[in-house]
């Protein structure tokens, strides 16, 4: 598949846009209040997750995350395709 053309160039972005708001939508329905991640959070999620009241903070180390996984009794999860309220 060629990426000069733009149609296809704005179908792929149309579509990570949409994979964007549906792994949004998985942490807002688990229930989630607070996401901690060592990498970078899209600005885009990042709005859907404050427009849900859900705080996201960015690159955070992971030493950091365990810590406050173990002192607040949360867990860490490696993938959010695995969130649940039953996990949370």
């Amino acid at each position: 598949m060629k990426l000069n053309e733009l149609t296809v160039i704005m179908a792929m972005m149309i579509r990570e846009m949409d994979i964007l708001k549906e792994r949004c939508e998985k942490i807002i329905k688990a229930g989630a209040n607070v996401v901690f991640t060592c990498r970078g959070l899209d600005d885009i999620a990042n709005k859907y997750l404050v427009e849900a009241g859900i705080l996201g903070v960015r690159r955070v180390d992971k030493a950091d995350i365990r810590r406050i996984c173990k002192s607040t009794g949360g867990i860490c999860l490696c993938l959010n395709t695995f969130v649940s309220s039953s996990v949370i």
